[in-house]
């Protein structure tokens, strides 16, 4: 598998981490490991002992000295014929099934749970049955997903439908320019040019308005300037005129 192959790539440096880590401890900081592991060790020890003196275990040493007291005998016996020029294979008598070997039961007994206990302890060391910490969903983190889930359904929903909206905008424009670039367009020289014509006369009728207004409006700043300079000259002769009757009765006093 690809994660066994990492694994074994960096477990050395997480050994070297670990070591480092169990260097920088302190003795009192080592003695509790030390401690747990003493603990352990003689638990382990009297458990182990306790086993060994179990009736189970002790039927199975029985059985399996029998086993291989009957397996060297029958060695014996075949080297024995095999000398002696004798056949290998001989006739046995049937064994009545009701009639069983206690000391073989036990055996297969005794092996059996050996090879129980060798399978349930590689199934707890496996990596495919001891789960990983970083890989367990909790049950809010499972909400919170699922919330995600939602919002990006929801989202896509929408960007589905601009993108259909868009499509539809996008074909329909495709159409239209199908449909004008199909359409035959005739020009009418004639026609144009009297436009043009047309045009220009209006133009130049623009332009003689506006010229005729400025004449007018000219015309208009004249006329009005020109009452004004009779009453400026008329005031003028009028204070001329207070001056000499005010001389003349001056000089008669």
């Amino acid at each position: 598998m690809p994660y066994m192959r990492y694994s074994r790539k960096v477990w050395d440096q997480i050994g070297k981490i670990i070591g480092g880590m169990w260097r920088d401890l302190t003795d009192e900081e080592k003695q509790e490991y030390l401690n747990e592991y003493e603990a352990e060790k003689i638990e382990y020890n009297e458990s182990m002992k306790a086993y060994h003196n179990s009736p189970a275990y002790l039927a199975y040493i029985n059985a399996k000295s029998r086993a291989e007291a009957a397996l060297e005998e029958e060695s014996q016996q075949r080297q024995s014929r095999m000398e002696k020029g004798e056949p290998y294979m001989s006739i046995q008598p049937a064994e009545d099934p009701d009639d069983y070997d206690d000391g073989f039961s036990m055996k297969h007994t005794a092996t059996a749970r050996f090879q129980r206990n060798h399978r349930l302890i590689s199934e707890i060391l496996s990596e495919s049955v001891v789960p990983d910490v970083r890989s367990v969903v909790t049950t809010a983190r499972m909400q919170v997903l699922k919330r995600q889930v939602q919002s990006l359904m929801v989202h896509q929903r929408k960007l589905d439908e601009k993108k259909k909206k868009f499509l539809e905008s996008t074909d329909s424009f495709n159409n239209e320019l199908k449909r004008l670039c199909g359409l035959k367009v005739e020009v009418d020289m004639e026609k144009i040019a009297a436009e043009i014509a047309q045009a220009e006369e209006q133009a130049r009728k623009r332009q003689e308005e506006r010229e005729k207004e400025a004449a007018e409006q000219a015309e208009r700043s004249q006329s009005s300037m020109v009452p004004e300079e009779e009453q400026a000259a008329s005031k003028t002769e009028e204070k001329k005129d207070d001056q000499i009757g005010f001389v003349i009765d001056g000089n008669s006093d």
